[in-house]
């Protein structure tokens, strides 16, 4: 059975992950709410170890910031179908147990938020909103799926990337008529074999991404001064040998150039 025709006629489902924070697998019990009206790809989903009072009253505007997005955990989260979840029955052997949640509380539930006939359309309204906040992204590594699919002639290319011996890599990479794969082939191969690229493209990759680890402004990705600003909260609660990690750690990023705020 296709998965979107299960999820569609099932009340619980449970969903197989890792938990990437503590470095464990995690079950999440999941009750399908509906297919994402602008991708038919997404089936929403409520997070039954959330207790739905804390959010069943809430607005479609309000609802839009309980959406999964990033690591953060939140009630309404996606199951994507071309990301190949791993997902069982409830009442599968291999997940019982191992959900941290009693069956007669997500039974409980589960049935309250079917009762609730206005929260669907709410959850999906909030999704629509939620989407339509997002900016156009700035880096090429965020606009894979902002730029439409590749061409037959640039997948063809792309494989003879593969293919070829690094010193021939660039060359195949020139050939791309997408931007975005122009950029990443290149990002790649100064990744993993920058002794093949010229110096001017070295240079341009090494400005790129020093300036994005000294940018000062909140960022997706680690920044230098909010490494050391984690490095500090970390350092009253870290044993000796801790202790000399972290201030090795930040005597190295100390090197770089910081805001007095950051130093």
């Amino acid at each position: 059975m296709p998965l979107a025709i299960y999820l569609a006629r099932t009340d619980v489902v449970v969903e197989f992950g890792w938990d990437w924070r503590c470095g464990v697998p995690s079950f999440k019990a999941l009750l399908p709410i509906g297919v994402g009206r602008g991708y038919a790809g997404d089936i929403f989903c409520l997070d039954l170890a959330r207790d739905p009072a804390e959010y069943a009253s809430l607005s479609s505007e309000e609802l839009a910031g309980e959406i999964t997005i990033g690591s953060k955990p939140r009630p309404i989260c996606a199951i994507r179908l071309n990301g190949v979840p791993i997902v069982f029955d409830h009442g599968d052997p291999l997940v019982i147990g191992r959900i941290p949640v009693e069956s007669g509380v997500l039974a409980e539930r589960a049935h309250r938020i079917r009762r609730d006939d206005g929260l669907r359309d709410r959850i999906l309204d909030a999704v629509d909103l939620s989407r339509d906040r997002f900016e156009d992204p700035e880096h090429r590594e965020q606009q894979l799926y902002s730029g439409g699919f590749f061409s037959d002639r640039d997948m063809t290319a792309l494989e003879r990337f593969h293919q070829v011996a690094p010193e021939m890599k660039l060359h195949v990479a020139r050939t791309f008529d997408d931007t975005r794969l122009r950029y990443l082939a290149q990002r790649l191969i100064y990744e993993d074999w920058p002794a093949v690229l010229p110096s001017e493209i070295r240079r341009r990759f090494d400005a790129e991404l020093l300036d994005r680890h000294l940018a000062l402004s909140e960022c997706r990705w680690t920044t230098l001064s909010a490494a050391i600003a984690e490095i500090d909260k970390l350092l009253p609660g870290a044993d000796d040998r801790g202790r000399a990690i972290l201030l090795e750690y930040r005597a190295y990023l100390m090197r770089y150039p910081l805001s007095e705020d950051a130093a």
